[in-house]
């Protein structure tokens, strides 16, 4: 005598049973085809109604919307203030592999200040790299001889980026090698 399981209930997937039941609309005569030409229809339909309302919306003029200014003040909100915190100088262009290897960044320090940093070290106005101290190590001299207008930090930028050098190259001994070997840069 063999002993038989107990019945499991059945697993639902997508509020349909599975097992030989699951596909029932495939096993009609049909192939379950008039669902699909229900839902098909269902879908011009709702797509001509957006069709409709989109025509009419555009038949009435909209009124402009308000000024930027005036969105941010309605809503108690002050108008955002946009800066640009660094900018990057290098002799190589943009999409060169190498590139960012040889960026020298002038970020800025606040006061109308701009320091120029070749990683963590920071050009001096006597053309001297060194590393930047911390904050509560840097004094009034140090300072003044390593922040600058923006005009003068990139100055300085474009002067050292020809001679940042990274692996006992400079910037400009690897643009004259790559130009030699791809005939790019």
């Amino acid at each position: 005598m063999s002993r038989r399981k107990p019945r499991s209930p059945g697993v639902i997937l997508q509020g349909r049973p599975a097992g030989p039941r699951r596909y029932e609309d495939e096993a009609r005569a049909d192939g379950g085809k008039a669902r699909v030409h229900r839902q098909v229809r269902h879908a011009q339909r709702a797509q001509f109604r957006r069709d409709a309302a989109n025509e009419s919306a555009e038949e009435q003029p909209s009124p402009p919307p308000p000024a930027r200014g005036a969105l941010m003040e309605q809503a108690g909100q002050p108008d955002p203030i946009v800066t640009i915190p660094c900018y990057e100088v290098s002799i190589f262009p943009e999409g060169v592999d190498v590139r960012r290897q040889f960026v020298i960044t002038v970020a800025f320090r606040g006061d109308d200040r701009w320091a120029v940093f070749d990683g963590p070290r920071c050009l001096g106005a006597d053309g001297e790299w060194e590393y930047e101290p911390l904050t509560s190590e840097r004094d009034e001299e140090w300072l003044a001889t390593h922040r600058f207008d923006l005009d003068t930090a990139l100055g300085l930028a474009r002067e050292a980026a020809p001679r940042v050098t990274v692996n006992g190259r400079t910037a400009l001994d690897t643009y004259h090698r790559l130009k030699a070997v791809k005939g790019t840069a």
